[in-house]
């Protein structure tokens, strides 16, 4: 099952590589070649991190591209992406991280103080902060409605 989303993203970027993958309202999204180049690029550096099929990586954070990307990325480094809900103190996040036992932990700016306080209460490794390496604009971006078929 795991092996799905990531092919899934691949397809995608493959066959319709100019058509958008997210939009956030504003004026431009994402293309699927982008968003398949952001999840390779955050894969390798969550490899680097330590993570591996099979293991897991926590995420504390809102719900944003950076999200998204990081979910397809855990994909495809064949590791279980575990969202975990950021209205949690960071007590009861510390004992959803001690069951999930993750490799890598990730956050994002909003959440940080919060993720790394529960980390360090559930003694995981220190939270990165998304995105890694940092999004930039210099992948494919297309207008909202720019639809290739």
């Amino acid at each position: 099952m795991s092996a799905m989303l990531p092919d899934w993203l691949t397809h995608r970027a493959r066959a319709l590589p100019r058509v958008t993958a997210i939009s956030s309202g504003r004026r431009r999204g994402l293309s699927y070649a982008a968003l398949f180049e952001y999840a390779v690029r955050q894969a390798n550096a969550f490899a680097a991190a330590g993570a591996a099929p099979g293991e897991r990586i926590a995420t504390i954070a809102g719900t944003s591209r950076d999200f998204v990307v990081a979910m397809h990325a855990t994909g495809l480094t064949g590791a279980i992406f575990v969202p975990l809900n950021i209205r949690l103190t960071a007590a009861e996040l510390a004992e959803q991280l001690r069951n999930a036992e993750p490799t890598v932990v990730l956050c994002d700016k909003p959440h940080e103080a919060l993720a790394t306080e529960a980390a360090a209460l559930a003694g995981c490794p220190l939270p990165l902060r998304l995105p890694l390496p940092p999004v930039t604009e210099t992948a494919p971006l297309v207008d909202a409605h720019d639809e290739d078929s």
